[in-house]
């Protein structure tokens, strides 16, 4: 009684792939930064630490600026109800779920975020947004090199993963010491 099925797979399954029902929807690239005590820093201006009191403010961004993700990118999915996934999870990730939560001010309002988990040796920005009206500005990067800041000396490696057509937020992993160390392949069956 499924309504949505979701496969990953390598690149070189596509072809195994195609004689199902399933459909290509993205392309998933993951990236890491090593990361070490040299990195620590103070949070850059205008980021400072978030928590349950931003879930609602983060929640609203979360519903207004995605496009690239896989719930977006399906043709298939309701884009309201693509959008209320991503309210949820900044509201989970900020009531309890996440390591860590960054939170972007600019003008007095909460314009930004990033929520981060965190493994043994490892951490991931787990979900990144910036509101539609303060893209632009600088707030992404900022935003990255406050995680990368804070771990630093907690945890050796720092993770992250976006969609090969999100070019920007590409871009800020690049400029901020990422690599890409993987590439996989999202299907859905609906």
């Amino acid at each position: 009684d499924a309504n949505l099925v979701s496969v990953r797979v390598r690149p070189d399954w596509v072809n195994v792939m195609e004689i199902t029902r399933f459909r290509e929807i993205e392309r998933l690239v993951s990236f890491e930064r090593p990361l070490s005590p040299a990195d620590g820093d103070p949070l850059p201006d205008g980021i400072r630490l978030g928590g349950p009191d931003d879930a609602e403010a983060c929640a609203d961004i979360a519903g207004r600026c995605f496009s690239f993700d896989r719930y977006h990118a399906d043709p298939m999915l309701d884009d309201a109800a693509a959008d209320e996934s991503k309210r949820a999870w900044a509201r989970n990730n900020l009531t309890g779920r996440g390591d860590a939560a960054f939170i972007a001010e600019f003008r007095g309002r909460v314009m930004g975020f990033n929520l981060c988990l965190r493994g043994k040796d490892w951490a991931l920005i787990d979900l990144i947004a910036v509101a539609p009206e303060a893209q632009g500005l600088g707030l992404g990067k900022a935003l990255v090199e406050a995680t990368i800041c804070h771990y630093a000396g907690m945890v050796p490696v720092m993770r992250v993963g976006t969609q090969t057509t999100n070019e920007a937020s590409m871009a800020i992993y690049a400029a901020n010491g990422f690599t890409k160390t993987d590439e996989m392949v999202t299907f859905h069956w609906t």
